[in-house]
């Protein structure tokens, strides 16, 4: 896809950007407009939108970020978490908000690829809604899991084990409609194997479920299962990166076990309404960017396994035009309903 491409460049954009904060604050004081936008914009504290529960990687990622904006922006920036739909509620209510800059949202693959392909009532429209600022992070590696008691240790014996088990085995995901959700029909699929899908709201209860035994397996980011893989609570089945990757790079891929087609990369930005002035997201761009290259940040995110981003908003707009469009054929494949 030609985003993934486009992002190679954000390295150099980041450094530039060092530099080029510096001319566009000379600038702006030539400008008449820009004056006004600096003395006016932010006046108040901003929200930033975590659509998932509290106590995931990401919203402690995002956490992080908004600690380091407030400063920068002069103004407090808070994070408020709004559950609900697989992250469904929180995006729209995001839409719906006035398009001001007060109000921002973390916007991740699934709500704009996945989600709204699989719910068309889901009460926004990814390409239309939002004004996008920056890809912020890019996602660790996605393992498939699944608990000690079940014997297996790769895919092929999975896939064996659930072909004579059909329908009494089941997988559990972070929400319907999230890139959990539909890697593993994509994986069911291509297996021709039967597992029921359980979905919660959040990586947090999903977890808890499948260390408590009401499920059996999951798609799970890094690096949230490596203690209890370690403790030997959960087993690792194979990694749904094109590539081997590290802790483990004796893990096999989905490929390398006789599944091609999964390369699952996904991404994390930062969005505002549609409608928000240029001016503001330009602003909210600068200091992101500058943000994400702030290494007291990078060191405190590197726990959680995500790739830092920072890049212009023709980027993340290029990723959600690009995946949405991607997903759509995905689910028409699988006949994916909501009720899947």
């Amino acid at each position: 896809m030609s985003w993934r491409k486009n992002v190679e460049v954000k390295m150099n954009f980041m450094a530039f950007a060092k530099g080029a904060l510096l001319a566009s604050l000379l600038v702006s004081g030539f400008a008449g407009w820009g004056i006004s936008v600096a003395q006016t914009y932010p006046s108040r504290p901003i929200a930033i939108v975590v659509p998932f529960p509290a106590g995931g990687n990401m919203d402690a990622f995002v956490r992080v970020v908004a600690e380091k904006l407030s400063p920068r922006l002069g103004q407090s920036v808070v994070v408020e978490n709004r559950a609900g739909a697989s992250g469904g509620t929180g995006t729209a209510s995001v839409a719906r908000a006035a398009p001001d800059g007060y109000t921002l949202l973390n916007a991740a693959q699934t709500q704009y690829a996945a989600l709204p392909n699989l719910r068309p009532d889901v009460g926004y429209d990814p390409l239309k809604s939002f004004a996008p600022i920056s890809l912020v992070a890019y996602n660790p590696p996605i393992w498939l899991v699944a608990r000690a008691s079940i014997p297996v240790s790769n895919l092929k014996e999975l896939v064996a084990y659930a072909k004579a088990n059909p329908g009494k085995l089941n997988f559990g995901s972070d929400g319907l409609g999230t890139s959990t959700h539909v890697n593993f029909e994509h994986l069911k699929k291509a297996a021709g194997i039967d597992i029921v899908h359980i979905p919660y709201q959040g990586t947090a209860p999903m977890m808890t479920a499948l260390l408590g035994g009401q499920i059996e397996m999951a798609y799970v980011l890094l690096p949230g299962p490596l203690e209890q893989i370690r403790s030997g609570k959960l087993k690792a089945i194979a990694s749904a990166a094109p590539t081997r990757v590290d802790p483990d790079k004796n893990l096999m891929t989905v490929a390398e076990q006789g599944y091609p087609g999964f390369d699952y990369r996904g991404w994390y930005g930062i969005v505002a309404p549609a409608g928000t002035p240029k001016n503001v997201v330009d602003r909210l761009n600068r200091e992101l960017v500058t943000v994400m290259n702030d290494a007291d940040l990078i060191q405190r995110i590197k726990p959680f396994g995500f790739e830092v981003a920072g890049t212009p908003p023709n980027v993340l707009a290029d990723a959600i035009r690009e995946e949405f469009t991607a997903w759509k054929k995905i689910v028409a494949d699988l006949n994916l309903k909501q009720s899947n």
